[in-house]
């Protein structure tokens, strides 16, 4: 490995929130082939990956700041994590709604 002293590195903090953003957005996919089952999965693995970085930095990282300042959304959320999370997004929620009532 050819490692440079010289080169500057990112901040600590730009690469952990980076990484964060990545893992938020993954946790709030709502991609029709992404079940309730691996979504629970995936939240746990995110709150253990959250709290390890955290305890490893000493940083708070929040990712309401990401949905508010860096891809805007107005939805029910907690640490950036959708509360309203439903397999295939809203949209396939409300179809399955109104398949409900049409019988």
């Amino acid at each position: 490995m050819n490692y440079d002293k010289t080169a500057k590195r990112r901040p600590l903090w730009e690469e952990l929130w980076e990484e964060y953003c990545k893992q938020l957005r993954w946790v709030n996919d709502e991609s029709a082939d992404v079940t309730c089952e691996e979504h629970r999965r995936r939240k746990a693995i995110f709150n253990a990956w959250v709290k390890g970085a955290e305890f490893a930095s000493g940083e708070f990282l929040n990712g309401d700041y990401y949905y508010i300042y860096e891809d805007p959304i107005d939805r029910p959320m907690c640490c950036g994590v959708f509360l309203d999370w439903t397999q295939g997004g809203k949209d396939a929620a409300l179809e399955a709604l109104e398949g409900r009532n049409d019988g």
